[in-house]
Formats: C-alpha cells, sequence, structure tokens
C-alpha cells in the first residue's frame, strides 16, 4: 500500500507540475497575446494616420499640378498685358507723331479718334501686329493737305490711309473740310 500511496503522490506531483505548468503557458500566452493585440492595434492606428499623410500628400501633390497651371495661365497674362501696354504706348507715340507732321505742315485737326471698341479685337493671337483704325477730321489748304500725306508716308510705322474725303466749302474758302480713315498696322 505503501507503493501504491507512493505511486498516487508521485501522479499528484506530476499532476500537479503539469498543471503549473499548463497554467504557465496559458497566463504567458495570455499575456504574450493582449501585447500582440495592442501592438497590432496601435500598428493598426500608425497603419491608418500613415493612409491619412499619404492621401494628403497626394492631394497637395495634385494641387501643385493645378497651381503650376495656374503660374503659366498667370504669366501668359502677363505678358498679354505688358504687350498690350507697350501697343498702347506705341499707339500714342504714333498718333503725336502724326498730330506733329500735321501742325508743322499747316494742318488744324478738329477730331481725332481711336476705334478703341476695336482697338485690340483685331489682334490675330497668332501674329506679331495690332492694326487699329484712326479717323481724323481736320482743316486744311489742298497743298498743306499734300504735303501732310506725304510726310506721313515717311513716318517709321506702317499705316494705310483707307478712306479720305475732301469737302471744298465757300465759307471754308481756301481751306477743306478733310476726313481720313487710317489704317495703323503696329508690331
Amino acid at each position: 500500500m505503501n507503493e501504491f500511496l507512493s505511486k498516487i503522490y508521485l501522479t499528484r506531483k506530476y499532476a500537479i507540475i503539469l498543471a503549473l505548468v499548463l497554467l504557465g503557458t496559458g497566463v504567458w500566452f495570455f499575456t504574450s497575446h493582449q501585447s500582440r493585440v495592442s501592438q497590432l492595434a496601435t500598428l493598426d492606428t500608425e497603419i491608418s494616420e500613415m493612409q491619412n499623410q499619404i492621401s494628403q500628400a497626394q492631394s497637395v501633390i495634385g494641387d501643385v499640378g493645378s497651381v503650376k497651371r495656374e503660374i503659366a495661365s498667370l504669366r501668359e497674362m502677363k505678358q498679354t498685358l505688358t504687350s498690350s501696354i507697350r501697343k498702347q504706348e506705341e499707339i500714342s507715340e504714333l498718333v503725336s507723331k502724326i498730330v506733329s507732321v500735321g501742325e508743322e505742315v499747316g494742318v488744324n485737326f478738329t477730331s481725332i479718334n481711336l476705334e478703341a471698341n476695336k482697338l485690340f479685337s483685331t489682334r490675330d493671337r497668332n501674329s506679331e501686329y495690332v492694326k487699329v483704325t484712326m479717323n481724323l477730321d481736320a482743316r486744311a489748304e489742298y497743298l498743306e493737305y499734300g504735303q501732310f500725306l506725304e510726310r506721313v508716308n515717311n513716318l517709321p510705322f506702317t499705316l494705310s490711309i483707307e478712306q479720305a474725303k475732301l469737302n471744298y466749302s465757300s465759307a471754308l474758302y481756301p481751306d477743306l473740310k478733310i476726313s481720313n480713315r487710317i489704317l495703323l498696322v503696329l508690331k
């Protein structure tokens, strides 16, 4: 019986050792599993934050392309406006030269009008030239008007007289009432 009891004690010992080993393994598994679950949750959070950062970066990259296109558009607009300002300055200079030539030969201008509503609408986008129509009304003698036309023809601009009306009136003698329609071509 002693032997029987010693077997029972030995079996209990093994059972207790086995139970302790199983209990230790269970505790170890549970604690390591919990830490891995918390690590997975942390990694999921980090992945989510990084995905948000990536999507924000991609939207910024997309915005960069749109900003670049907008900058290019603004540069083109600036160039067009700068060119337009230069053309307006050239037109002003040309009108001044035409008036001074007329005054030198005795032509008295009563009206000078640029067709402002068409000033730059006739510009071909692929062309470097701008066409401007100018209407001049003046009083002058026939000889003075001829000298004016000759001198205007020698100006360093391209211009063409599209229409010239000479009206004689005894009330204006010896002057003529003159109406001109001049096409100016600027580069």
